[in-house]
């Protein structure tokens, strides 16, 4: 239970970040959003972040939705060590996601100018 309970806090999170997040003209006084050093470069790398985090937890939401659903479907008694794994994977796998995509988008964008 606690797994979908993260999934729909991931969730809510990547809402927040998409659709509430702060305009970046409010830069360095920025409250919501997705507030790493690489996300808030340029207002557009800042809009890019916030629109993938959002993608990213919904990922992470599905994940944990799948995750719960086989194995209670499957009846697998699974360790404790492998639930905690899934937990975190599911608070830090969009950080990651989302930090991997910016890596590429700003390349991709340097090599465009």
């Amino acid at each position: 239970m606690v797994i979908i309970l993260l999934g729909i806090i991931m969730y809510f999170i990547g809402l927040i970040c998409k659709y509430l997040h702060d305009d970046y003209k409010q830069y360095p006084n920025i409250h919501a959003g997705y507030k790493i050093g690489s996300a808030m470069k340029n207002k557009e790398t800042w809009e890019e972040a916030n629109s993938y985090i959002y993608k990213a937890c919904i990922i992470s939401l599905i994940f944990s939705i799948s995750f719960i659903g086989l194995t209670n479907l499957l009846d697998l008694k699974i360790q404790k060590v492998v639930y905690y794994i899934v937990e975190v994977l599911i608070l830090v796998g969009p950080i990651i996601l989302t930090e991997i995509h910016l890596r590429k988008f700003n390349k991709s964008k340097d090599l465009n100018n």
